[in-house]
């Protein structure tokens, strides 16, 4: 639109000015003799200042406005190049580190929002002593930033568990400061919170799936640190026996001499 405008601006000025030199080359016998022509010449330059006229405060007020504007970041520009690196690592394309970007982003927002509610009230609070929501919620994030290609197998930590979660200890925060509560309110207030206890527990049971490979792997290197600690233990028994008859066969000679 802006580039529209200014097209018609310079059209209409390029008339006028036409126009303009035409009037002051145009020799006077000429004027007499070519009245209508002028006339014409007259009659298409006041139409070019008309819209010039019209056209320029749309312009003005175009270009102020795309002024106003802030182009829309790229979100990848922000990002150091070890931390880029490790997206495309992954396999993620720039539209994809865009998303999941924008997706941690609001994931972040909502952890923190979670903590705010937890710390500010108290029986909140004491559920998250046993259930470590905050702490869970942490972990799962930095899991998933770990491994960024598996966002889609955090989707219902994300969208659905994360969410409700949040805006579950909003609705009890707001609830619970009602100056005046029925039975019904109470009623209310207890279910809600039985209902943030099963999604905390169902948030532990997210991040429990999410690193059970991790765990697994784990377990096999512990195991194989075991076997191999035991080889070992075994492997210095059996120097140590080793060791303890040369010790007797030494001490045997030494008493024969």
């Amino acid at each position: 639109m802006n580039n529209r405008f200014k097209n018609t601006l310079i059209g209409a000025g390029g008339v006028l000015v036409a126009g303009f030199v035409l009037s002051i080359l145009t020799p006077m016998p000429m004027m007499g003799m070519h009245h209508g022509l002028t006339r014409f010449f007259l009659l298409i330059t006041m139409i070019a200042l008309a819209i010039f006229i019209v056209t320029l405060p749309f312009y003005l007020i175009a270009r102020h406005q795309n002024r106003q504007q802030p182009a829309t970041p790229d979100l990848t520009d922000k990002l150091n190049h070890k931390l880029l690196d490790h997206y495309q690592k992954a396999g993620l394309s720039d539209s994809d580190i865009v998303f999941f970007r924008k997706t941690m982003a609001s994931a972040e927002q909502q952890i923190r929002k979670l903590n705010h509610n937890i710390e500010t009230t108290p029986k909140l609070k004491a559920i998250d002593l046993n259930l470590d929501m905050v702490k869970v919620s942490k972990s799962m994030f930095a899991a998933i930033v770990k491994e960024p290609q598996r966002l889609s197998e955090a989707s219902d930590f994300l969208y659905r568990h994360l969410p409700t979660l949040v805006n579950l200890t909003d609705r009890y925060i707001e609830i619970s400061h009602h100056e005046v509560k029925t039975t019904d309110t109470w009623e209310v207030l207890a279910k809600s919170l039985e209902v943030i206890k099963n999604l905390g527990t169902q948030i532990r049971e997210d991040y429990a799936t999410f690193v059970a490979d991790d765990l697994d792997e784990m377990h096999q290197e512990m195991s194989a640190a075991q076997d191999s600690f035991s080889t070992a233990q075994k492997d210095a028994l059996k120097m140590n026996e080793a060791l303890q008859k040369v010790r007797d066969s030494y001490e045997k000679d030494k008493e024969n001499h």
